[in-house]
């Protein structure tokens, strides 16, 4: 069995094996998660974790939403990196973290999980 490298966190700091954080805030721009996404798969990262932009998902901007994902999926996907799509499901409606799930799967993330 092949062993993966240390994963990058974003900034360049080696993690713990198995993946890197993208962990801009889930209102930060597109532009900004995808450079820190092309950043970290280039010190080595191949696995993203990005945060959902949980304001633009209660403001009904749903489009936004899933730009924002998939600008990040491609990114990822244009380098071999696999993406993880957090949904910080605090402040969210039951409807809306299906929704936010539904989005997120349809972006093309590999995985999709929740947290308070």
């Amino acid at each position: 069995m092949r062993k993966r490298p240390a994963p990058v966190r974003a900034g360049g700091s080696r993690g713990a094996e198995g993946g890197a954080s993208v962990r801009a805030r889930g209102a930060a721009g597109t532009a900004a998660k995808v450079a820190e996404t092309l950043g970290a798969v280039a010190a080595g990262a191949r696995e993203i974790d990005m945060v959902i932009n949980a304001g633009a998902l209660l403001g009904g901007e749903n489009g936004i939403v899933e730009a924002d994902i998939r600008a990040v999926v491609a990114a990822c996907h244009d380098q071999g990196a696999m993406v993880q799509v957090s949904i910080e499901t605090g402040r969210l409606p039951n409807d809306q973290k299906i929704m936010a799930w539904e989005i997120a799967k349809a972006s093309g993330a590999e995985l999709v999980k929740y947290s308070a």
